[in-house]
């Protein structure tokens, strides 16, 4: 086994084996990291410091010294980091404490230094301890260990423990980070059936095997995220979820139920913006939260391309309003929307106040029935006209032709027909009929998507989540060409905010849901990073997060997962310090280097 190399901290190996142990233990509190029940990354290291500062203590405690530090010498030991942290005697620990003011600037100097795990390549194949502590969706063996338990006399509410423990995976933390959560490919697709954001799809692709698991690491910026969504839903859950039961009902409960949201929503977030250079990360944090989300019961609304709907060839047609409509688009959108939430979408009423307002193109019927207007206007002022000779000898004729111009408006105006799908679907009794109906029916389809949106906006059963990649792209000039735009600063080309689908996305909206927030990130894969102002979007500067370059950590972290995955092959270890130099840590640069050199 080759050593690491200088400067660069091996983990012990009995932090694995409790790892290990820890993935079959039935009364585990998270489902996908494999974590260890009591040593964490963190924490093994600062035992073993621990063990470090003690060498020096009393006769007393000499022989339990030494039998920890033979115990940690034992790669199959699981409890030399429990033993070395234990104090045998009251003198002991007197000692300890003694001790503990006088390393207290030595200690805190060594935590501050960066530890990079140890990544080495031994005869019988590659071996990367870092990635033993991988996590993998558990649960199907958490589910599998909670059944045998009962059947062997547990009972039914421990079945219900351990299944309700297998749901979600709260409980990851700071040393978490850098870590990768694997999933199943077919997993990774029922998660995501809309696709994967970013380049997800490339990476799969360097991965020889075509069966094996594929790892999405955890970011600083994907946990700051994560514990935002889980102070989100707990908020709510308090506040539609569990009303006190000292109400009345009708107006009183509703009174109460305003109360408690108003106060919930003071105190969270309802909307983020991931920022940041090429090739970072954003939209892996995106995925990793898209696939969080679902796990944990939210509803999803997940476009991972939406300059698609600006760049791809496709049917237009401009309307009254002069927003251009995309049924064929707006079907397929529909059809990838309900393949993970129709479920959710059925437990979901219409509310009838909103549904029918708005016109085949998204935006509200009476700004469709602006169009109509000036073509009012000229047929009443010809009946005026006709009807003039009839009032002019009678005196106080112009307050009667008033009167008879607001009529012949009124009865015109009557006869002008908005064409709305309420028309045809005319009492659903769920979200998923009206989803359904605009899939099945292209022509209603863009108008679909938007009643969609505005039911998702109004309900309070489900957490809303919308995930919004490539964000920047909806509001550049499009692909698409028209005569009006010539004599314009889009030189011809149609703005993408013009047409219906980048128009429904492009709202920073998620103030306007009720139990719901809005998460977008922007992609500079297309256009050269530009000083733009989010702020005249409703963005506010707490609600920007900038996704930074991998840590000497989570590169070396990411080295081990493509060593793992059998994409490197003969890297030089000792120069994992001068790639990371040379990539700058960005994840692009390094995924386009190391596979092309090794």
């Amino acid at each position: 086994m080759a050593r690491a190399p200088a400067g660069v901290e091996a983990f012990p190996e009995s932090s694995q084996n409790s790892s290990c142990s820890s993935c079959s233990s039935t009364s585990r509190r998270f489902a996908s990291f494999d974590l260890p029940r009591h040593p964490t990354r963190t924490t093994a290291v600062a035992a073993e410091r621990q063990r470090h500062l003690e060498v020096d203590l009393a006769a007393p405690t000499a022989a339990a010294e030494a039998a920890a530090e033979v115990a940690a010498n034992d790669p199959h030991s699981s409890a030399a980091l429990f033993a070395a942290s234990l104090a045998s005697t009251a003198a002991a620990a007197t000692e300890a404490a003694t001790a503990e003011a006088a390393t207290a600037e030595a200690t805190t100097a060594e935590a501050n230094r960066v530890h990079m795990p140890c990544l080495f390549i031994d005869p019988s194949g590659e071996r990367v301890p870092l990635v033993q502590h991988c996590s993998v969706d558990q649960r199907d063996a958490v589910f599998a260990a909670a059944v045998s338990t009962a059947d062997s006399g547990g009972g039914a509410s421990s079945l219900q423990a351990e299944l309700k423990s297998a749901c979600g995976f709260a409980g990851v933390g700071v040393e978490d980070i850098g870590r990768f959560r694997l999933f199943s490919r077919r997993r990774l697709l029922e998660l995501m059936p809309e696709g994967f954001a970013g380049e997800l799809n490339r990476d799969m692709l360097l991965i020889p095997s075509s069966s094996s698991p594929v790892g999405i690491m955890l970011r600083k910026s994907t946990l700051e995220l994560q514990l935002q969504l889980q102070h989100f839903a707990d908020v709510q859950a308090a506040s539609y979820d569990k009303l006190p039961t000292d109400y009345n009902s009708g107006n009183s409960r509703w009174h109460t139920l305003q109360q408690h949201t108003s106060a919930a929503r003071h105190t969270v977030n309802t909307g983020f913006l991931l920022d940041g250079h090429r090739g970072v990360g954003k939209s892996f944090v995106l995925n990793y939260l898209v696939t969080w989300a679902r796990e944990n019961g939210w509803l999803v609304l997940f476009e991972p391309l939406p300059s698609k709907y600006a760049r791809d060839i496709g049917d237009i047609k401009r309307s009254s309003s002069g927003v251009y409509i995309q049924s064929e688009f707006a079907r397929v959108f529909l059809e990838r929307f309900l393949l993970f939430n129709h479920p959710m979408l059925a437990d979901i009423p219409v509310d009838m106040k909103t549904y029918g307002q708005a016109a085949l193109d998204g935006v509200h019927r009476k700004y469709a029935a602006r169009a109509y207007e000036a073509l009012l206007e000229s047929v009443v002022a010809q009946d005026l006209e006709e009807m003039k000779a009839d009032f002019i000898a009678t005196s106080g004729a112009q307050p009667e032709l008033e009167r008879e111009k607001l009529k012949l408006w009124r009865a015109y105006s009557q006869d002008v027909s908005i064409p709305s799908i309420r028309s045809r679907l005319k009492q659903p009794t769920s979200v998923l009929e009206v989803a359904l109906f605009g899939a099945e029916q292209e022509a209603f389809a863009t108008q679909a998507c938007y009643e969609v949106v505005e039911q998702l906006k109004k309900q309070t059963r489900f957490n809303i989540l919308t995930v919004i990649d490539e964000w920047n792209e909806c509001f550049p000039v499009s692909e698409y060409l028209s005569m009006r735009y010539e004599e314009t600063k889009f030189g011809g080309r149609i703005p993408a905010y013009h047409l219906a689908l980048p128009r429904l996305l492009s709202p920073y909206n998620g103030a306007q849901f009720k139990r719901g927030l809005k998460i977008v990130a922007t992609s500079w894969k297309r256009m050269k990073r530009r000083d733009y102002r989010p702020e005249f979007l409703g963005v506010k500067a707490e609600d920007v997060r900038t996704v930074r370059n991998f840590s000497p950590l989570e590169f070396a972290s990411y080295v081990a997962y493509l060593q793992k995955k059998r994409v490197l092959h003969n890297f030089p270890l000792d120069r994992l310090n001068y790639f990371y130099m040379l990539c700058g840590g960005n994840g692009f640069e390094a995924r386009r280097l190391l596979s092309t050199l090794y």
